[in-house]
């Protein structure tokens, strides 16, 4: 099982034999996404499975977890999927 915690950095350095590894999500670039309109959760499964074998295929490495962005429209709305890659692993 892997688990990941997101908490607040109050240092931006962390000792090499810490064990830790910071890593900052705020990006807004080299990122993959997909779109989900309808049958949410059913649907979310499939989009996180679509970007991890998109992913592969290219060779390119998920570097983040998984965002969901909800978009509320007149008929209901739909949630952008995005992680973002490194094309350099």
């Amino acid at each position: 099982m892997r688990i990941e915690f997101f908490f607040p950095a109050k240092e931006s350095t962390i000792l090499p034999k810490s064990g830790l590894k910071f890593q900052s999500y705020y990006v807004v670039e080299n990122m993959i996404s997909v779109i989900v309109e309808d049958h949410f959760e059913e649907n979310m499964e499939k989009a996180y499975a679509a970007l991890i074998e998109y992913a592969e295929a290219k060779k390119l490495k998920i570097i983040s977890s998984f965002y969901n962005e909800f978009f509320k429209t007149v008929n209901g709305g739909y949630y952008i999927v995005k992680a973002v890659i490194n094309e350099n692993e």
